[in-house]
């Protein structure tokens, strides 16, 4: 199994910095579109899309539905974070 680490990058309001030293979630999983998904089912967001980047890392959008507002769009950066089991 590896593990990739999750930054948020838009919050639906505004965007982020990155700081690659504090992720907002590490993920272990077989593939990191794997790892992708089950952030998305932890977190109760829909999976709209993504976006593979050059040097293996991706961009996942988001989406999370609110009763009676309207839903938020979420970005977020995900890349290996190094640490194999």
């Amino acid at each position: 199994m590896n593990q990739y680490a999750v930054f948020e990058e838009f919050n639906g309001v505004t965007s982020l910095p990155v700081d690659t030293h504090r992720p907002s979630a590490v993920m272990t999983a077989e593939t990191m579109m794997s790892a992708i998904r089950s952030f998305a089912d932890k977190n109760k967001l829909k999976l709209i899309s993504f976006d593979e980047l050059e040097g293996g890392s991706m961009r996942a959008f988001y989406q999370r539905k609110k009763l009676f507002h309207r839903s938020e769009e979420l970005v977020y950066y995900v890349c290996s974070s190094g640490q194999d089991d």
